[in-house]
């Protein structure tokens, strides 16, 4: 699909007449939409929030959830990072995704196996930040980004194929050659980024901290990322804004070392000084102390300097602010609750109610539709989305019609009502044959990454083909009904509702079920 041009998407939408230049000027004060603060942390466990009944010190997000709606029942479509950033982005499953990376490893016509690997952002324009731009809104992005294009060896290219050097990662970041090469490669990765919708990208990763390339830089620096995020809201925040602000935290290395022995790491280099706008590091040890909690606890000291920000700039109260993980974490690259639950906390003065809790079913495929819907803005006709608004949930209008979600991972798929979970699991034709004739004497896991496929594993049910699981008797999962006589029929109703959900995916195979 081809890109489609500001001016052909204003044409179309009629967001003209409402003050949205082509060129970026800000709407007319009456007609503003609300900001957008979209703040999506990594591997973040519910235990590390006060609000979810952590024994931790996080009265900033603990706040949010005080003056906004805490949710219980938000769900990740998946459980690893590509896959979910990307279906947050677009409003669509990862299974969707149509850039080169995956249709090259799984063509039309076979089985798409959802992980890290392969999925990356589509550079066709129909995507969240690409239709809030059209609609005239400051969009802006800091931190991880991890939606390709895929650097990788199976991929048959290098990083000097995107413009990127590649690092000695025992070099000395204070080489000045080797100083000059990570700036270079800030710079590159963040025109890349630039082109998938954002007018501001700085301070980023290109995926997890490692993949700076240099040992002394592996590790967090969320001053650096704060730094960069308060800069686009001083520079925007006099027209609409949506800021994409994706942590590092809390995925590893272990985020209390950061948060101690880290001032001036950054992942462009070693900044000359410390910034300025968080806590100093004896002062968060002293508030600890005060808690009697210890250091390790120090999960999010940087949440309040980007909500002071916004008091700042006195744009807090017309300021949707979302916060949540990318996905779960204990059982992570699995689709049981501890990979695919999710905290979730909203906070939009004046709409939401202080306060509130919600147990409805919602997924971070909502969060596109969502933001679009309260922007005034109407997506492209040839952008799908699957998710759904959830203005009206978070207003208290009406509660939502949704009954079920759909989650993907590897070879499994799986659906799940208020009170049951039904996980498939199906393999490509080939491998099926081999564990058919007994070739392979133990299944091969869902995804490619090993050392996570072992934490999915902790569930025993992990390789069983069908998986049915009352989650209200059974949260954890681990009684497996989907053999007992007794729940034929909820397993028949199970697998009919996986059936409709795959039947709109007609060039991706899946067992018999499609």
């Amino acid at each position: 699909m081809s890109k489609i041009s500001r001016r052909k998407y204003l044409k179309h939408s009629g967001l003209a007449a409402l003050g949205a230049s082509v060129a970026g000027s800000p709407l007319n004060a009456q007609d503003r939409p609300p900001n957008i603060v979209y703040i999506l942390t990594d591997d973040q466990h519910f235990n590390t929030m006060g609000c979810y009944g952590g024994n931790v010190l996080t009265p900033h997000i603990d706040g949010l959830a005080r003056d906004g709606m805490r949710f219980t029942r938000a769900y990740a479509n998946s459980s690893v990072c590509v896959p979910c950033r990307y279906s947050t982005l677009t409003g669509r499953y990862a299974g969707r995704c149509s850039h080169s990376d995956y249709l090259s490893q799984y063509p039309p016509g076979t089985l798409g196996r959802m992980s890290n690997h392969c999925i990356s952002l589509e550079r066709d324009g129909l995507n969240l930040p690409s239709v809030l731009q059209n609609q005239g809104y400051a969009t802006g992005i800091v931190g991880k980004w991890h939606l390709g294009p895929l650097i990788h060896s199976r991929m048959g290219n290098s990083p000097q194929d995107f413009g990127l050097q590649e690092l000695d990662p025992d070099s000395d970041p204070e080489d000045p050659v080797i100083a000059a090469a990570l700036q270079q490669n800030q710079e590159r990765i963040c025109d890349i980024v630039k082109e998938c919708g954002f007018d501001y990208a700085s301070g980023m990763y290109w995926a997890n901290l490692k993949e700076v390339g240099n040992k002394q830089l592996n590790m967090h620096n969320i001053d650096w990322t704060v730094k960069n995020a308060n800069e686009f809201l001083d520079n925007y925040h006099k027209q609409p804004f949506f800021l994409y602000f994706s942590t590092t935290m809390h995925h590893g290395p272990p985020p209390q070392k950061s948060v101690f022995e880290n001032d001036r790491i950054t992942g462009e280099g070693i900044a000359p000084n410390r910034f300025e706008m968080m806590p100093t590091r004896e002062s968060i040890r002293s508030r600890l102390r005060d808690a009697g909690l210890p250091e390790e606890t120090a999960y999010c000291t940087w949440v309040g300097a980007l909500l002071n920000k916004l008091e700042e700039l006195g744009v807090a109260d017309n300021t949707l602010v979302v916060y949540n993980s990318d996905h779960g974490t204990t059982l992570k690259s699995s689709l049981y609750e501890g990979g695919v639950h999710i905290p979730l906390i909203m906070r939009w003065p004046g709409h939401i109610q202080a306060g509130s809790e919600c147990d409805t079913l919602v997924q971070n495929i909502d969060f596109a539709q969502t933001f679009i819907d309260i922007s005034g803005a109407t997506p492209p006709p040839e952008m799908p989305l699957d998710g759904i608004s959830l203005k009206p949930l978070i207003e208290g209008t009406n509660d939502l019609s949704r009954k079920s979600l759909y989650f993907e991972i590897g070879y499994a798929r799986a659906v799940c009502t208020e009170d049951w979970k039904y996980i498939a699991v199906r393999y490509p034709a080939d491998i099926q044959r081999q564990l058919d004739s007994g070739n392979l004497k133990v299944p091969p896991d869902y995804i490619t990454n090993k050392g996570l496929s072992k934490r999915a594993q902790a569930n025993p049910n992990y390789f069983a083909q069908d998986q049915l699981f009352d989650l209200r008797n059974d949260p954890r999962e681990l009684n497996n009904l989907a053999e007992n006589p007794k729940y034929t029929d909820k397993v028949r109703d199970m697998r009919v509702l996986l059936g409709e959900y795959l039947q709109s995916f007609p060039d991706r195979p899946f067992g018999e079920f499609a």
